[in-house]
């Protein structure tokens, strides 16, 4: 994996650099089989991806013939053609994403599920001593907690990167067919949020491991305290009880902020690389060359629904990617108890005992 976390959160072991990248491979193995049992539904996300793709394209092009062929030429006919085109693609394009919603809900739905069976079946398995030596609260956030957190990169960011890379392959071509220099300006912006991405997500990855703990810790301190409610009544702990619980509320905030800070900055940040970037490429550059001639104004104008439509595809694919890195810290954890060996196994040839009956 990427490395054992230490007790402050940090992680301790291979790097984040080709040691990471091996445990992130190693990691997208093992959950490969809870992802394979809904192939058909992952499927047909990709082929939903696919066809808006196109569809992005094609209306793109219905915009710049409404007004190369109609505004320009005053043709009232062929402006309410292609602008009709235009609007019937946009609605067709909001009902795949209403069916894409929908499939992504319930796959990560029953991901979490079956993830939720798997580590409780797990721990069922484990001896008392086992149990005895992990703190209080641990187990119970392992299996609600952190399965509900990996649903989302078991059942949705995986699928999302390979949708990612067939929808990039297919709006790269139209593209190209349409507007090769396009790709050049949008290879700087892959270059320079690339780099971006990857050093502010490295911090977030151990940001993320340490919220992990702190929320895992408050929540076993409250199930003890309790748990041992009348006995610190008795001896009248409530002062103590009550220090002890804000002292990790006070650490879970902490955490919490400093991970609320990374993904603003990553998010805020991205998005501003993305803003500049588009105001050099379209407004400067495609309006340099409308100015030239070498656009006409429909094509300046789609040339902008264009760079969108590839630009936005490789945004997500990067997302996708880093947010992928960021979510391995809940779905390592969860490896963490599907990896023991089982001390407690159903013998070959056990006899079965039938229906109990609560006699001696």
């Amino acid at each position: 994996m990427t490395g054992a976390i230490d007790d402050q959160g940090k992680a301790v072991g291979p790097s984040h650099t080709l040691g990471g990248i091996r445990g992130y491979l190693g990691l997208i193995w093992k959950i490969t089989p809870f992802v394979l049992p809904y192939w058909d539904k992952l499927l047909l996300r990709v082929v939903i991806t696919q066809a808006n793709a196109f569809i992005s394209v094609f209306g793109v092009i219905a915009i710049q013939r409404a007004i190369d062929d109609g505004l320009r030429l005053g043709n009232a006919r062929a402006f309410f053609l292609w602008a009709s085109t235009s609007a019937a693609l946009g609605l067709l394009g909001l009902v795949h994403m209403w069916i894409y919603g929908t499939m992504v809900m319930y796959v990560a739905m029953r991901v979490e599920l079956d993830l939720k069976q798997a580590v409780f079946g797990r721990l069922m398995q484990m001896a008392m001593e086992f149990h005895q030596s992990r703190r209080i609260g641990e187990n119970l956030f392992r299996v609600n907690r952190d399965t509900l957190l990996s649903s989302d990169l078991v059942g949705n960011s995986l699928p999302e990167i390979a949708e990612r890379f067939f929808a990039i392959a297919t709006t790269v071509a139209l593209v190209l067919a349409l507007r090769p220099f396009i790709l050049l300006l949008i290879l700087v912006f892959v270059l320079a949020y690339l780099t971006f991405s990857v050093v502010v997500v490295t911090i977030m990855y151990r940001y993320q491991h340490a919220f992990l703990r702190r929320v895992q810790q408050v929540t076993g301190i409250l199930q003890e305290i309790l748990s041992i409610f009348p006995i610190s009544k008795v001896f009248s702990r409530e002062r103590y009880d009550i220090r002890r619980y804000y002292t990790a509320l006070a650490d879970q905030a902490r955490a919490a902020i400093s991970l609320w800070v990374s993904d603003m900055f990553w998010q805020q940040g991205g998005l501003l690389i993305s803003s500049i970037w588009f105001v050099i490429s379209y407004n400067c550059i495609c309006g340099y060359l409308t100015i030239q001639g070498v656009l006409t104004i429909g094509e300046w104008i789609s040339t902008s629904a264009l760079i969108v439509a590839i630009n936005l595809p490789l945004y997500q694919l990067i997302w996708s990617i880093q947010r992928l890195r960021v979510s391995a810290a809940p779905v390592q954890r969860v490896f963490e108890t599907l990896d023991l060996v089982p001390e407690i196994r159903r013998s070959a040839d056990a006899h079965h005992l039938g229906r109990p009956r609560g006699e001696i």
